[in-house]
């Protein structure tokens, strides 16, 4: 049984440390450190808590090698943490624009004078998103040079117990959509803010500020588990279609 060495490979995958992981599981590092090293055991409801901060089966967990395969281990935990920052990074980043644009409703609604601060507003939310966005693409970029083709290294397990997941993430996103827009007519038929206002408007964008990167967010991660269209994108034929679509 490698159940120490999978829960190891597992964590790190997860960009956890052991400190982080004890405190989602409400324990102690030591308990941590025990079980990794051979130490002890965790009990059958420990164990499916562990699945689901770590994002793994228990078959995985458990029975599995994932801490015996060296290389291509070590690529899938990069990617699998390179794909967890770059989802997060890009998901934020476009919530802030969404944000920007909001203030920028919400306060022009006041005025001429006021649209000029919800401008700055604005620029300075993309200022701070901007960079987000190239220096994630860089290195999104800098690992596919490296890493031309990738292994099939998901189980199945683990590709559809993320599915089941991606399903709640889109149904929360279109629910919060859609719970703006009731609230952005019932703010139009009462006239809360005035028949001239664009508050209405704000506060649906705001609603809007929160879905859309849930959808971004999922999106990224469903594709983080789509290795053959990785490989598909980095084939020669891809870039060198991609380079003729470009020109």
């Amino acid at each position: 049984m490698n159940f120490g060495k999978n829960l190891q490979h597992f964590r790190k995958a997860k960009g956890l440390s052991q400190e982080e992981l004890a405190e989602k599981m409400g324990l102690s590092r030591q308990a941590i450190g025990k079980w990794e090293s051979g130490g002890g055991y965790p009990e059958a409801e420990k164990l499916i808590e562990l699945c689901e901060v770590l994002d793994c089966n228990m078959d995985a967990l458990v029975r599995g090698d994932e801490g015996g395969h060296g290389a291509d281990r070590s690529i899938k935990g990069a990617y699998v943490k390179l794909m967890d920052k770059f989802s997060r990074s890009i998901a934020i980043a476009v919530g802030l624009v969404l944000l920007g644009v909001t203030g920028f409703v919400a306060l022009a609604s006041f005025g001429e004078e006021y649209a000029d601060y919800g401008l700055v507003l604005l620029l300075g939310f993309i200022m701070v998103s901007v960079p987000i966005f190239v220096v994630r693409g860089i290195e999104m970029c800098n690992f596919k040079e490296k890493h031309v083709r990738l292994e099939e290294f998901f189980s199945e397990a683990e590709v559809e117990s993320y599915n089941e997941r991606f399903v709640r993430f889109v149904a929360g996103a279109i629910s919060t959509i859609l719970a703006g827009l009731v609230v952005f007519m019932a703010l139009m038929v009462t006239n809360v803010f005035g028949e001239e206002s664009s508050l209405p408007a704000a506060v649906f964008l705001g609603f809007v500020s929160v879905a859309v990167p849930i959808l971004v967010y999922a999106g990224i991660q469903k594709g983080k588990y789509d290795i053959r269209h990785y490989n598909e994108e980095n084939s020669a034929e891809f870039k060198a279609a991609t380079e003729r679509t470009g020109r």
